[in-house]
């Protein structure tokens, strides 16, 4: 094991990879019940452990604007960009243009604004309890 790493939650973070992979392949098949009793907890897994990990070095230290700009970097980039690549693979496939980014919120990169704006709240949250 890697030193600095946290062996629990590597093993969280594998079965949250596995519980993704569960729940999508239930969907094709079409298993309500396993989809149904994913769904209560893989999400919110995913957050805690990204939550837990934000309280690092960053957010006491970074000014506000910097953090901004971090999380900017990381998060948002990613997100407009995976919705501009999806967008024009739906314009070459149908012909149509559509705002897929806002359309559907479930799109597969939605997650990366949420935990933008879990992060940033985060951040103005901890700003004000030091004060």
């Amino acid at each position: 094991m890697q030193e600095g790493r946290i062996e629990y939650f590597d093993i969280a973070k594998g079965w949250g990879i596995l519980s993704v992979i569960v729940y999508h392949v239930a969907e094709i098949v079409g298993n309500r019940d396993i989809m149904s009793f994913i769904n209560t907890y893989f999400l919110s897994l995913f957050f805690f452990i990204s939550g837990y990990f934000a309280f690092g070095k960053s957010l006491s230290v970074l000014s506000f604007r910097e953090y901004i700009i971090k999380q900017s970097k990381h998060l948002l980039v990613p997100f407009f960009a995976v919705g501009a690549l999806f967008n024009l693979y739906i314009v070459f496939l149908t012909g149509k243009a559509r705002l897929i980014l806002w359309e559907d919120p479930k799109g597969g990169y939605w997650y990366l604004f949420v935990l933008f704006m879990f992060l940033i709240s985060l951040k103005l949250i901890y700003n004000k309890l030091k004060e």
